[in-house]
């Protein structure tokens, strides 16, 4: 739903794009659809050089997320990357770090999803999901007393989060 959401706001904020000899629809970019489709809608609008700010970074989050898709992991990363570096909306930085960091979890590289979690608390400290999502990787990484700290702060924020209470059970520590 997100996604269809933000392609409409990219279609009626940028209009179609000229992409060499024909038109791309910045809509086409983030639609439901096969995964190559969107990389090469999302490519053509970011090689037309046409898009600048938040509009272009808003191409490379639905090319990361299409890549993503298509388990292309390494330029999924690369494209949100490109996508925080260009925002200039502080708010999108929260669901820019925690996708980045859902990818390195897929490359098992915890490091640097805790790091980029923890940007996203920076900027949303109330996100019980966030805290979750970070004390599984403390808990892959061995890092016992971080994780139960992390489940403990989700379920301070959400007590209902059965999720975070088996972790804490799970590391024979008390929710």
């Amino acid at each position: 739903m997100r996604a269809i959401l933000v392609a409409l706001i990219l279609a009626s904020a940028a209009g179609r794009v000229s992409a060499g000899d024909h038109e791309v629809s910045p809509a086409a970019c983030g639609a439901p659809g096969p995964a190559e489709a969107g990389v090469r809608a999302c490519t053509a609008l970011i090689d037309a050089g046409q898009l600048k700010g938040d509009a272009l970074s808003d191409v490379y989050y639905h090319r990361a997320w299409a890549y993503r898709r298509a388990r292309q992991i390494d330029p999924a990363i690369a494209d949100f990357l490109q996508a925080i570096a260009l925002t200039e909306d502080f708010g999108r930085l929260f669901i820019l770090y925690v996708d980045l960091a859902q990818a390195y979890e897929v490359k098992g590289l915890y490091d640097q999803a805790v790091d980029n979690f923890s940007l996203a608390l920076e900027i949303a400290p109330d996100s019980p999901f966030v805290y979750y999502f970070r004390a599984e990787d403390y808990r892959k990484m061995g890092r016992r007393d971080e994780a139960i700290a992390d489940y403990r702060a989700a379920l301070k924020l959400r007590p209902s989060l059965t999720a975070a209470r088996d972790g804490l059970i799970s590391l024979g520590a008390t929710p």
